[in-house]
């Protein structure tokens, strides 16, 4: 099942706006907002590099957030 929800996930992108959902950063602060700065690969996993709504810059798993507004063709 897990594997069908990547399937049908479309790709986050650089400039998209998207929710922090990893429960360590949002605990104290609620649900964050953030906009995609950049996208690295590190040992080889795909990683964005995010600046949330307070400011901070933070590198993140796909797992660790969830595209406000998916992409539309």
């Amino acid at each position: 099942m897990m594997n069908a929800m990547i399937a049908n996930r479309e790709e986050i992108a650089v400039g998209d706006r998207v929710w922090v959902i990893d429960p360590m950063c949002i605990e104290s602060n609620g649900i964050i907002s953030a906009e995609v700065i950049e996208m690295r690969r590190v040992l080889g996993k795909q990683t964005y590099l995010i600046e949330t709504s307070l400011g901070e810059r933070k590198l993140m798993s796909a797992n660790q957030i969830s595209q406000v507004e998916p992409f539309t063709k």
